[in-house]
């Protein structure tokens, strides 16, 4: 029985290490393809969508304009400007050109470093994980997707 206890509580140990260490993964992952100039690799841990929708809310609030209340001509006109232009210019494509520089990746949180990393994230709740600067300032979202994380939001404050 305890042979079957022991067995039973090291896959508990092993599966528990495994989600535990996933987010930093995904983030060590996305900063090598960052590294190696590969968008479809950036793709696969970044929901763009989300970071699009992300970017033109946090756009909204800035500008003092309700996303929901388009009643005004001029504030639909500016929303729907902002959309397109966001939605042009956050890819994989514009991510790698500009985060392949170290230095910008560094201010963002990003690094291959483990320490680093676990230095720099905090666990929201078990499908939420969030990545912070030097100056404890959130940058990146990553969210559960199933057993795999996508970066969701991105903060460049």
């Amino acid at each position: 029985m305890s042979k079957l206890f022991s067995f039973a509580l090291l896959v508990v140990l092993v599966v528990g290490a495994y989600a535990w260490i996933t987010p930093y993964r995904t983030v060590q992952k996305l900063v090598e393809a960052m590294e190696h100039e590969d968008p479809v690799s950036v793709d696969q841990y970044v929901d763009f969508d989300s970071v699009r929708a992300n970017f033109q809310d946090d756009f909204a609030t800035r500008m003092g304009l309700d996303n929901k209340d388009e009643e005004s001509l001029a504030s639909a006109l500016v929303s729907r400007i902002a959309g397109a232009f966001i939605s042009g210019i956050v890819s994989p494509e514009t991510m790698v050109t500009v985060l392949k520089d170290n230095d910008r990746r560094e201010r963002l949180g990003l690094s291959d470093d483990l320490g680093v990393l676990i230095q720099r994230g905090d666990w929201i709740n078990k499908d939420q994980f969030i990545l912070h600067d030097d100056y404890n300032n959130p940058t990146m979202l990553l969210q559960r997707k199933g057993l795999a994380w996508e970066v969701t939001a991105i903060s460049l404050k």
